[in-house]
């Protein structure tokens, strides 16, 4: 199995739909469609194999959300080599060190991430501009002689990716194609996704809960997905009201800070509370005996502050607590 091939073929009567797009600080929305994302990840696959990377071979993608990341990411599985993804807001110390233990064959930056560490992380290897897939200004072209090849790649790894877990020193761990495959597919089918899905992006890709629900899990289905150049509350809510997405992926704190909002508006109308205190326990007991969502309709004003257009709140990567997820549930959406 392959990653690239497997949402190849997946999108081949999709090529038109708009697969990735990102709001940028200026107001100004891009858009890329399915065929340009796949014109894009050959176009880089072309650079990689020029600069000398071979099956096996590890290359890191450090750069924020973007279009471009999926070209890279797409670019660097079709030629079987290992994609090293690393967190762009770690500290330069942390970048440069993850990259020198991955003993990577090749870097993406962004030309954010580019400015951060102040200097090209190598002499010796080709550093490829993630929005236009070339080698930076300065940056060698193909690998160097003088770099032993890699001993130990294995061309069935799609991705390595760094997580501190329960220790204090970050470790890389290794997931195969056909492991990335199969629990995406997995995640698919239990949650009854669809083409029609619109992910909203404001976790990283480079975590293994944005690779399966942002990078993995949408070009599976040929949905698309929004990003955003800079996260910031107003941009979130802006991409909220104008984009309406239908899937939310985030982690728990941010529900809680969004909880946090909704009953301090709730609360500062007398009323408003007093009608919220009566109908929510009876809106959370109903779904929970009976299944049946009167949360929805009742607090339509909470959905209209998410887009008016939520199928799924989607959390990972720490416990929510009962009483978030119980506000959430009565209030009609789905976790």
């Amino acid at each position: 199995m392959n990653i690239y091939y497997e949402i190849w073929k997946n999108n081949q009567d999709n090529l038109e739909k708009v697969a990735r797009s990102i709001m940028l600080d200026t107001g100004e929305l891009q858009q890329i469609t399915y065929g340009e994302l796949f014109e894009m990840a050959e176009r880089y696959a072309n650079y990689l194999k020029q600069a000398g990377i071979l099956a096996g071979d590890r290359v890191a993608i450090v750069s924020e959300n973007c279009p471009h990341w999926d070209g890279a990411y797409l670019a660097i599985v079709k030629q079987q080599a290992t994609a090293v993804l690393i967190d762009a807001s770690l500290p330069k110390e942390e970048i440069i060190r993850l990259l020198d233990k991955s003993d990577v064959r090749g870097v993406f930056l962004s030309e954010k991430i580019k400015e951060k560490l102040e200097k090209l992380p190598s002499k010796d290897l080709p550093v490829f501009h993630i929005s236009t897939g070339r080698p930076f200004e300065g940056a060698a072209v193909k690998v160097s002689n003088t770099i032993e090849p890699t001993i130990d790649g294995d061309p069935f790894i799609a991705n390595i990716i760094y997580s501190s877990g329960t220790t204090k020193t970050a470790s890389g761990i290794m997931h195969t194609h056909e492991s990335m495959l199969l629990s995406t597919m997995n995640c698919i089918k239990e949650n009854s996704l669809t083409r029609e899905g619109r992910f909203l992006s404001i976790i990283p890709n480079s975590h293994i809960y944005g690779v399966v629900c942002l990078v993995l899990g949408p070009m599976l289905l040929g949905a698309d997905v929004r990003y955003i150049e800079t996260m910031s509350g107003e941009a979130v809510l802006g991409a909220l009201n104008s984009y309406h997405p239908t899937i939310l992926p985030a982690v728990p704190k941010v529900y809680d800070l969004f909880k946090t909002q909704i009953e301090k508006k709730i609360n500062s109308d007398k009323k408003t509370k007093m009608m919220f205190e009566k109908a929510f326990p009876i809106c959370l007991k109903i779904r929970k005996r009976m299944g049946i969502n009167l949360g929805k309709k009742v607090f339509q004003s909470i959905h209209q502050g998410f887009g008016g257009s939520m199928e799924i709140l989607c959390s990972a990567g720490a416990p929510m607590s009962i009483e978030t997820a119980e506000f959430y549930y009565g209030c009609g959406f789905n976790l």
